[in-house]
């Protein structure tokens, strides 16, 4: 969530921000510089709840965020793939999902949609977020190549919206 949002400008005369956010558990300040902040500054409020990218800036014992991009989290999606136990071993399957979600990762930079793994069914089943590399960056289309191979895949939203 950001709790606070100070807008400055540079000596070129650019806007740009200084933030604090938190997540619940700890504060962390934040700078959105003006290349980024043209891109963000309307989503950034104060008691906005975003999902925040960025790199983490270690400086004289501080440690803050240098945004990247920001989303209101209720826009945010991610992709849900169904495996079961067989299919999580079978080397040729996951070789087969790692290519769909390789070809549909595209730049680093904008695949945002973190696919999570559905392993198993029923009170034994198990949910791991892939890593960044599998990524991607259109749910729907990666979705639809996900299910042209036969996998059980549909996109959903990080959070609900009730």
């Amino acid at each position: 969530m950001v709790n606070e949002v100070k807008q400055y400008t540079t000596k070129k005369g650019d806007p740009m921000a200084f933030l604090v956010l938190e997540d619940g558990s700890a504060q962390v300040e934040g700078v959105c510089f003006p290349e980024t902040y043209k891109k963000v500054r309307e989503v950034l409020t104060e008691d906005s709840r975003l999902i925040v990218w960025g790199k983490v800036d270690h400086r004289e014992d501080k440690i803050q965020l240098i945004v990247n991009d920001a989303e209101p989290v209720e826009t945010v999606r991610m992709v849900m793939v169904k495996l079961s136990v067989e299919q999580a071993r079978n080397r040729d399957y996951y070789s087969s999902l790692k290519r769909i979600l390789r070809d549909n990762a595209g730049d680093k930079n904008k695949s945002k949609i973190p696919v999570i793994a559905i392993i198993g069914s029923g009170e034994n089943r198990q949910l791991i977020r892939l890593g960044e590399d599998y990524w991607v960056h259109n749910d729907k289309s990666v979705v639809e190549a996900l299910r042209n191979a036969k996998f059980d895949a549909f996109p959903t939203p990080l959070v609900s919206n009730s």
